[in-house]
């Protein structure tokens, strides 16, 4: 059995989502213990391309000329069931800030399948950073929404 993290972004502003199909990640994580990022990067390029399919002026509406860009960051590594055998899978959706830097901050969990992979998810988003948004040529802050599918195959 593989287990797959799949990112979806979804902007607050719009409501429409972008689907990127990030690296499988497989980890030996137990519940309960925190996640340490050596592990599997997204694909940038490919989750970006994602995000110009729905396009800047419905992801922004009037808050931006430009959505913010990923750069670089992790995937959520994959905690075990409290069995030591069984990923855990569920869903966590996470609203949060990307600021005039480009970083994300103000995690808030919308909702989570169980508090471990809220953790998980929230850690993973911490590894994240992005070209900011832009209205007018200038760096602002925007409000997103990610949601974690933890699942397996």
């Amino acid at each position: 059995m593989r287990l797959h993290v799949l990112a979806i972004l979804m902007l607050i502003t719009s409501g429409n989502t972008a689907l990127a199909q990030t690296p499988p990640h497989t980890s030996d994580t137990t519940a309960g213990s925190m996640p340490s990022y050596s592990g599997t990067p997204i694909d940038a390029t490919a989750y970006n391309a994602m995000v110009d399919r729905v396009g800047d002026a419905v992801m922004c509406a009037d808050d931006c000329d430009r959505v913010a860009r990923l750069i670089s960051g992790y995937t959520p590594l994959v905690p075990m069931e409290p069995d030591g055998q069984t990923p855990m899978t569920g869903e966590v959706a996470i609203l949060f800030v990307i600021d005039e830097e480009g970083s994300p901050s103000g995690f808030l969990v919308e909702r989570a399948t169980s508090a471990t992979l809220a953790t998980y998810a929230v850690a993973a988003l911490q590894t994240w950073q992005f070209e900011p948004a832009l209205k007018d040529g200038h760096p602002v802050k925007m409000r997103a929404r990610q949601i974690f599918p933890f699942v397996t195959e």
